[in-house]
């Protein structure tokens, strides 16, 4: 009897230090699921947020978001922005999607002029695979 609980207590303490060897790529590992659940929480909130948009933009209620501020407290922050020329005029254009899927997948484009007021958008349906 005193045998085998000396065997297992050599064993617990060489398994014990393989858990020791390993310790950083455990701790990796453990960061790296965390910042996917970070991710996960992020797209999640996102796309909810394009919904509140889509829901706008088909009610034609944009009108409740005049300028730029408006617009990030209610929608948040867009996918992209970049500076365009329409109709020789210098606008900043965001782009507004769902955050997963980028191919096919519905897109709205607000344009806001220098003083950041809301000056046209366009919405851009998802577009069905054939």
């Amino acid at each position: 009897m005193r045998r085998i609980l000396s065997l297992f207590c050599l064993l617990f303490l060489l398994t014990s230090c393989a858990k020791l060897e390993h310790l950083q790529e455990l701790l990796t590992l453990k960061d790296l699921s965390d910042d996917r659940d970070q991710q996960d929480i992020y797209v999640k909130n996102h796309n909810e947020s394009f919904e509140r948009l889509l829901a706008a933009v088909k009610s034609n209620f944009l009108n409740q978001f005049p300028d730029k501020k408006s617009f990030l407290k209610k929608i948040g922050k867009p996918i992209l922005i970049k500076q365009v020329v329409w109709n020789g005029e210098s606008l900043q254009r965001w782009l507004y999607r769902y955050s997963n899927k980028s191919l096919g997948s519905a897109k709205v484009y607000l344009y806001f002029d220098q003083a950041g007021k809301l000056k046209y958008w366009q919405y851009f349906p998802r577009v069905e695979k054939t």
